[in-house]
């Protein structure tokens, strides 16, 4: 079985006149959502997505500006250079042979982390010149978009999931968004999907991730969703998966290996909430 695609449109309201168009029973084909979405869940802990409402030519944007960004003057980048901030958080760029606050160890990526506009206790920093000015106009208001995305499938998971309505939206503040972008300039085999990796990679680090969201190629309407441990632990109590390890499938370039450039958008738990 691979990733179901889901139209997450028919979640939104049904007076919108297209929708008889695309759907002739709106609420038969919200049920057979439903069931793709319970049986991806169980056996990925993770599904795609269209029918978001991010224009694709907003990803593309953010997209090319991302990768615009890496091919700047190294001085211009890290005049952006990144710091972790007082709530843990990681904003600006990371580049290649910096050391990982994390791990104590060089990176072997370069990374940009941008958070939304209204983040006042962790600002990113953004790049010198008229390059950078043009990369914040882009980047500011995606993690805006993403957080609003971030919310409506949270809610869309408590329905699937039959939980209390905000039992899972209560948990992330949207401020802890951040988008990140990512370039490996060294291909590697694709032996597991990057998001994935990015996943594992936050959740060594910090467990509150609540979803990660993978623009994994900038053309496409499609958008992986990637369950953290809190979500996935109300799947495994719903569903009977306790004990089964969920796997994103392998997300593969042209060539067979990873992607060069990826964006994707993290939302994290709220930290004063108690975990059950």
């Amino acid at each position: 079985m691979g990733l179901p695609t889901i139209d997450i449109s028919l979640f939104y309201e049904f007076d919108d006149p297209s929708r008889q168009v695309l759907y002739e029973d709106p609420l038969a084909e919200r049920t057979k959502a439903i069931k793709a979405l319970l049986a991806s869940l169980a056996a990925y802990g993770g599904f795609k997505i269209v029918g978001h409402g991010i224009p694709g030519n907003t990803i593309q944007r953010v997209f090319n500006s991302s990768v615009e960004f890496f091919s700047l003057h190294k001085h211009i980048k890290n005049s952006a250079a990144g710091s972790r901030h007082k709530n843990g958080r990681l904003r600006g760029y990371w580049g290649r042979g910096m050391l990982d606050p994390n791990v104590t160890d060089l990176v072997i990526q370069e990374t940009f982390v941008a958070a939304p506009a209204t983040d006042r206790q962790a600002p990113t920093p953004w790049p010198i010149g008229v390059r950078g000015d043009i990369l914040q106009m882009t980047m500011q208001p995606f993690p805006r978009d993403c957080a609003n995305l971030h919310h409506d499938l949270l809610h869309i998971l408590e329905e699937a999931l039959g939980l209390w309505n905000n039992e899972l939206v209560s948990r992330w503040p949207s401020a802890d968004g951040e988008v990140h972008c990512t370039h490996h300039p060294v291909s590697r085999p694709a032996t597991t999907s990057q998001l994935e990796a990015l996943v594992s990679q936050i959740e060594n680090r910090d467990a509150r991730l609540m979803l990660a969201l993978g623009f994994q190629d900038g053309t496409s309407e499609e958008i992986l969703v990637v369950c953290g441990a809190t979500v996935r632990k109300r799947i495994q109590a719903r569903l009977g998966t306790v004990g089964e390890k969920s796997r994103i499938a392998s997300q593969t370039g042209r060539d067979g290996q990873h992607p060069k450039y990826s964006v994707s958008y993290i939302g994290y738990e709220n930290s004063a909430v108690y975990v059950t």
